[in-house]
């Protein structure tokens, strides 16, 4: 069953699919698995390949929770550029 957080992010990924944004499989399964846990409230640990999307796919759902439940996220990365 689909929750309000992945509807939304899918909504989010059509439009903007619509609008031009180049998306990409691994990236829309990611966001996927990242709606499921933020939901469960559980931590999750992602490991792709680079040019998947990864910081789309892990922002959108996180802007999107935090909107609805205005609750810190934390988010780790060891990749210098997207810690700054």
């Amino acid at each position: 069953m689909e929750n309000s957080l992945e509807s939304a992010v899918k909504q989010f990924f059509a439009a903007a699919a619509e609008s031009g944004l180049e998306i990409r499989a691994g990236q829309i399964e990611m966001a996927d698995e990242i709606c499921k846990v933020m939901t469960l409230k559980r931590p999750l640990a992602v490991e792709a390949e680079v040019g998947i999307g990864k910081s789309f796919a892990y922002l959108v759902p996180a802007l999107m929770q935090y909107k609805k439940e205005h609750r810190q996220i934390v988010i780790a990365t060891s990749t210098i550029a997207l810690q700054e």
